[in-house]
């Protein structure tokens, strides 16, 4: 939406210098459409586009937006010989001895651990991504979280353009 009125309203930014909240737009954007500044400014649209930007830079910059659990961890975290002990227990160790001893086997060993460990964790969400921003810090379910989005979208969208079409 800010490269489009940067265009309509002949702001005069680069079209790579163009930010939804930049500085430079918004101060033109204040100039040319006071109204339309409003609607930038407002704190629900900052705090929506916020989260989106957020969204954006991890899967522009730091990798794939992957859902994952959050678990909750126990009272008692068990020790190496515990789970070790458990492991026996249960003959989840069975099949080491066929790997010969070095880093293979104690690959597969601590892989055991990690799942044994995991079983004793609560599971508190699934599915869900951290976005953590400036002022907002919290987990979403993408899936879930694409029809708000697009519903949030749209309503701004039919606004600017609505203030758009008065104004030319």
């Amino acid at each position: 939406m800010a490269v489009f009125l940067n265009g309509v309203l002949n702001l005069g930014l680069g079209e790579r210098d163009v930010a939804a909240t930049g500085k430079q737009f918004l101060k033109l954007l204040e100039g040319k459409a006071p109204e339309l500044h409003k609607m930038f400014t407002d704190p629900d649209t900052e705090e929506f586009i916020e989260r989106i930007a957020s969204l954006r830079h991890l899967s522009a910059h730091r990798g794939q937006i992957a859902p994952a659990q959050v678990y909750e961890k126990p009272d008692h975290e068990p020790t190496v010989e515990e789970l070790d002990e458990e492991i026996r227990a249960r003959g989840l160790d069975e099949n080491l001895h066929f790997l010969p001893e070095g880093p293979a086997r104690e690959g597969f060993r601590e892989q055991i651990r990690f799942t044994v460990r995991l079983s004793k964790y609560k599971l508190v969400l699934e599915d869900v991504v951290l976005i953590d921003a400036k002022k907002l810090k919290g987990f979403i379910n993408p899936l879930a979280d694409t029809e708000y989005n697009f519903s949030k979208f749209h309503t701004f969208l039919e606004k600017v353009l609505n203030t758009c079409s008065k104004l030319l």
